[in-house]
């Protein structure tokens, strides 16, 4: 199972996000919420998480912010931006940051499980390559 880290400061907004996701049919587990940049960092201090579904703009530290450390630090997973803005410097800093999809608010829960099942099947895909380089090769006596 996935571990999924939801990072928004309006608790209904979160609230609707968890109401939303198909968990167990798309293999998820919630690991984790924080409302803001900085609670999520410090969350990931000492927790991970396979995939970050975060807001952009949140007090205290900003989702664009956010995202710079998550580079920083090294940290890799599949993100999805939720935002109510469509302002390209959002957008511009979610493309930098590799992010998977940026949705805008009100979100459509078919479309954010559409997307995590996407999330989902690139990260069986990097699973799958990271065992097959481990794997050592096979020899054949034939």
């Amino acid at each position: 199972m996935y571990r999924v880290l939801i990072v928004e400061d309006e608790m209904l907004v979160r609230e609707a996000l968890k109401l939303s996701i198909r968990w167990n049919e798309l293999g998820l587990t919630p690991a984790g919420e924080a409302e803001n940049g900085r609670d999520a960092l410090s969350w990931l201090s000492s927790h991970t998480a396979d995939i970050i579904i975060t807001d952009m703009r949140m007090p205290v530290i900003d989702g664009r912010a956010f995202l710079q450390s998550l580079e920083a630090m090294g940290i890799r997973c599949e993100i999805i931006v939720v935002s109510e803005y469509t302002d390209f410097s959002y957008m511009e800093s979610a493309i930098h940051a590799h992010v998977a999809d940026y949705l805008l608010k009100p979100v459509d829960p078919e479309r954010l499980n559409r997307i995590l099942l996407e999330a989902c099947a690139r990260l069986d895909s990097q699973n799958s390559e990271k065992t097959a380089m481990k794997s050592p090769p096979s020899s054949d006596t034939s």
